[in-house]
């Protein structure tokens, strides 16, 4: 495993790669809200063993890509759209260091928001990906009443002050999912050692800026219309989540989502699997391996 940084429009992206030379398949992966790539070192890991390159950065304002103003706090140009061409611009320039394999682009949560943008902005880019933990798609009401809230909301706090009361209305919900939850937390892993990680690293956990509330929730919006949807032309889709993810209704977005894109694209091939007694976090759960196997047999399909 190789940490790298990576420098695009000014910035610097912290980085994980594996070290294989020759490898039999390429996967990027997009990390979650409030996290970073360094969460998925013993996934990318099994990949290295696999003998497959894999590679993540922290997005902006995510991790070790810490721009001007801090953790969590995106200023007026970063933008969703901006992060999609961030992760575009790598792609273009790991794609020419290993042009012979196939690549699949993964989304965990946010990431997958990102992914499913991703898509519909650079359709030829990739045939593959996988979206885990994936939110609904969710009805045009539904979408503006969430943009609507978060604008509402940002009136009450400077541009760069850390807007709780978005972050808790986004997470409440997903914390009365789990029953009996012992930690605000819960919801991310049945794995309690998995939550008492995440509380304990200092680059997860925050509450972001009124700014990124307002611009996922347009994010959300936009993947959702179906004319966007339109543009998307993957071969194979892979839906993953833990069985017991309030993010994913318990499976219910899945089921939703195959029919859409399913119904829209007849030669697509979907695929959905779910995780029996696992959370949000399948890759972090007490045993991941089989969460490991489905995603290497994936990415590695002839």
């Amino acid at each position: 495993m190789k940490t790298f940084e990576w420098t695009h429009q000014n910035h610097t992206f912290h980085g994980l790669e594996t070290d294989v030379k020759d490898p039999r398949a390429a996967l990027l992966v997009i990390h979650g809200m409030g996290e970073h790539i360094g969460r998925y070192e013993a996934f990318l890991n099994a990949c290295e063993t696999a003998n497959i390159y894999a590679l993540g950065i922290d997005l902006r304002a995510h991790g070790k890509s810490l721009g001007p103003k801090g953790l969590g706090l995106l200023t007026p140009e970063d933008t969703f759209e901006q992060m999609v061409k961030d992760v575009h611009a790598l792609f273009q320039e790991k794609a020419t260091e290993h042009p012979n394999v196939t690549w699949t682009l993964m989304g965990h949560s946010m990431g997958s928001v990102i992914a499913r943008r991703y898509a519909q902005v650079y359709p030829d880019d990739f045939k593959r990906m996988i979206w885990m933990g994936t939110l609904p798609l969710y009805g045009w009401v539904s979408r503006k009443a969430f943009r609507l809230l978060a604008g509402f909301f940002s009136l009450f706090y400077p541009a760069y002050g850390r807007n709780r009361a978005l972050s808790f209305l986004m997470n409440q919900p997903l914390e009365k999912g789990v029953k009996d939850a012992q930690t605000s937390k819960d919801w991310l892993s049945k794995n309690p050692k998995n939550v008492e990680r995440f509380f304990a690293d200092p680059l997860t956990g925050y509450a972001y800026n009124s700014r990124f509330y307002r611009l996922f929730f347009k994010t959300v919006d936009t993947i959702s219309q179906s004319q966007n949807i339109a543009k998307t032309r993957l071969d194979r889709l892979l839906l993953i989540a833990g069985a017991l993810d309030p993010v994913t209704n318990q499976g219910k977005s899945h089921t939703q989502i195959q029919s859409t894109y399913q119904g829209m694209f007849k030669d697509l091939t979907i695929q959905t699997i779910e995780f029996p007694d696992m959370r949000h976090e399948p890759l972090n759960e007490t045993d991941p391996k089989p969460v490991y196997a489905a995603i290497i047999e994936e990415i590695t399909h002839e």
